[in-house]
């Protein structure tokens, strides 16, 4: 096995694993997940590899539509987008104020816990 096979074989096995995190897994068949995991890792490696499309695209060999290595494609290399990382200290501030309104109601022994007044006759 040469060296570009095997780095492409390992990125192959990081997108699958990474693609646990979604719910591809419910959606399509082990199959057509594994097609899209290896065209990802064909594009992804430094010289990346030309799959066959003559006769037909390679991947039609395991029953896979072009439409869904895609769709896969596009749902993994989702999980790799930098999003914003959550302010949490402002989340543990914020529920530290929503804790003390708590107990202070408690406190005071009304709150909005009881929504009709009660009076007995």
């Amino acid at each position: 096995m040469g060296v570009e096979v095997a780095v492409e074989f390992n990125c192959k096995v990081a997108f699958q694993n990474d693609s646990l995190r979604t719910d591809i897994f419910l959606r399509y068949k082990p199959e057509t997940i594994a097609c899209a995991c290896i065209h990802l890792a064909a594009r992804t490696v430094d010289s990346p590899v030309v799959l066959p499309s003559q006769p037909f695209p390679w991947f039609e060999l395991f029953d896979a539509s072009d439409r869904d290595v895609r769709d896969i494609s596009t749902t993994i290399l989702g999980l790799y987008t930098r999003r914003e990382v959550p302010n949490f200290r402002g989340i543990a501030a914020h529920v530290e104020r929503l804790h003390q309104q708590m107990l202070e109601k408690e406190r005071v022994g009304c709150g909005e816990w009881v929504m009709f007044p009660f009076t007995m006759q």
